[in-house]
């Protein structure tokens, strides 16, 4: 008894996702081209899998440029050999998708794939996802005045000892 309990489960399990339905992103309008962008495409592909239900956004082989991605709940975005998407290096592709990120860090950055509120979200398959970043030192511009942080205290002193205080700090 306990084995037919056991087997029936797993054909449960294994029946949900046999019936999986797969919706190619090419038949949606993405073009396989590294200069053209088909986020709206890729997307339109992935709201129309998790509106019926879920099922598998397949990815063929090419090369597709996209900005950020919104994977939905029961969606399994399968990348096929070959596949890759390019993270779209124009910040203009990201402007209303910006995505606060950390408890401290308030500084709005752009993703290529972005998962929200969601359950059973699956990446899986043989291509890529790059992220084309490219290094570049960052340089931090000074935020206070260092003259601004001189106590009184370091003034008396400089002007006991006859030192100029504000020439201590340049």
């Amino acid at each position: 008894m306990r084995a037919y309990l056991i087997i029936l489960c797993l054909l449960g399990v294994f029946a949900g996702h046999i019936h999986a339905e797969e919706f190619n992103i090419l038949n949606y309008g993405a073009v396989a081209s590294k200069t053209v962008l088909s986020t709206s495409a890729i997307q339109k592909t992935i709201d129309e899998c998790a509106s019926s239900g879920g099922g598998m956004v397949v990815v063929p082989a090419g090369e597709y440029l996209a900005s950020t991605l919104f994977l939905r709940s029961n969606v399994h975005l399968k990348l096929e050999t070959g596949a890759t998407i390019f993270a779209s290096q124009d910040i203009a592709d990201y402007e209303e998708v910006a995505i606060k990120h950390g408890s401290s860090d308030a500084h709005l950055v752009n993703g290529l794939i972005a998962v929200f509120d969601c359950e059973h979200v699956k990446i899986s398959g043989q291509g890529r996802l790059h992220g084309q970043a490219r290094r570049e030192q960052y340089v931090r511009d000074a935020e206070f005045d260092p003259e601004e942080l001189i106590t009184g205290r370091e003034i008396a002193n400089a002007a006991k000892y006859g030192a100029d205080y504000r020439t201590k700090y340049r």
